[in-house]
């Protein structure tokens, strides 16, 4: 969720993203907010807690499969997925199938994506 701000006059501030696209102001909120990578960030930590119980063979982990780990390192994913990563190169942030209509692509969509619409 890297953006750049530069002063375009007194008045005005644009945001821009990774690659110096600017950031359409109802776009702006979205690659400026934090809930995502908080929700990243504790769910590393409880990953980390359970990996470190059962390797420690900690009895409050007995019962604790393998299987905890796979769905914490899924929702990660899942969650991951959903962080933008760039302003559409498509539709410059209007919403288009090539985004699912957001104005913004995660990486994969991104990276899905033939070169020359980069």
């Amino acid at each position: 969720m890297k953006t750049n701000k530069k002063t375009i006059s007194e008045k005005t501030t644009t945001t821009f993203d990774r690659f110096g696209r600017p950031i359409p102001a109802h776009l702006v909120p979205v690659f400026a907010d934090t809930k995502l990578g908080e929700i990243l960030g504790k769910l590393k930590e409880v990953n980390g807690m359970v990996a470190r119980g059962r390797a420690d063979i900690d009895p409050a982990f007995a019962k604790v499969s393998i299987r905890a780990s796979l769905y914490l390192e899924g929702a990660y994913g899942e969650i991951e997925g959903a962080l933008p990563f760039c302003v559409c190169p498509v539709c410059k942030g209007e919403g288009c199938p090539a985004c699912g209509r957001a104005g913004y692509q995660n990486e994969e969509q991104y990276e899905r994506l033939p070169k020359e619409l980069r």
